[in-house]
């Protein structure tokens, strides 16, 4: 909250002198998106550790801006490991039915995830289409892959696989379990395709809307 007031007290101050550029309201969402993202996160930790969920809002949500936004905020870390991050967004894609904040939630989850275990120079893909009553989203990546006996696994709470110990040392375990919670609760579905050594593909699942009239 303390950064939220001052990016808002900064743009004030430089609005106030005519010293805004106009490139920094991007940049300015972007903050705006990982603070709401790590406060997010928090709320999920706990509610996780409380075996409650949040109340959803579900509305018809434009999907390619979320999946925008997700992406910028990928970059900085894709960058990092000269990962080269890709969108292949259907131009033709209907609304998605979702809650803005869970939907960000997976996307950043998997995206985060796919990043983290994808070695220097690999590629992370994320793509959407529009298949009947359902809009499919998946983010593939060539990391490390997981074993067959790990898939079985990977959506427990506080579960970690061997190879994920090795190639990254921190976190819990708790990531895959929340989004799974979270693609259960839009009504959507969630699953891996995964190769050691080659990568993995995750593939979730949300009820279709009414047609696209505009991109977001």
């Amino acid at each position: 909250m303390i950064v939220k007031g001052n990016v808002a007290s900064i743009r004030k101050f430089l609005e106030e002198r005519g010293s805004w550029p106009d490139d920094l309201n991007e940049r300015e969402a972007d903050v705006e998106f990982a603070i709401d993202r790590m406060m997010s996160l928090r709320e999920e930790l706990l509610a996780a550790s409380r075996d409650e969920t949040r109340e959803l809002e579900i509305v018809e949500l434009p999907l390619p801006g979320v999946v925008r936004r997700v992406i910028r905020w990928g970059q900085a870390a894709a960058a990092e490991k000269s990962i080269q991050l890709i969108e292949d967004s259907a131009p033709d894609l209907p609304f998605v039915v979702a809650d803005e904040v869970a939907l960000q939630s997976i996307l950043t989850n998997l995206l985060s995830n796919a990043i983290r275990y994808t070695e220097a120079e690999g590629t992370v893909t994320v793509t959407a289409r529009h298949e009947g009553d359902i809009v499919a989203i998946e983010v593939a990546d060539t990391g490390i892959g997981i074993s067959e006996e790990d898939q079985l696994r990977i959506y427990e709470r506080f579960y970690r696989t061997v190879e994920g110990k090795k190639a990254v040392a921190f976190g819990i375990g708790l990531g895959l379990a929340i989004t799974r919670d979270q693609v259960s609760s839009l009504a959507g579905t969630i699953e891996v395709r995964s190769q050691v050594g080659v990568g993995s593909t995750f593939r979730v699942t949300l009820p279709a809307g009414s047609t696209r009239k505009k991109d977001a």
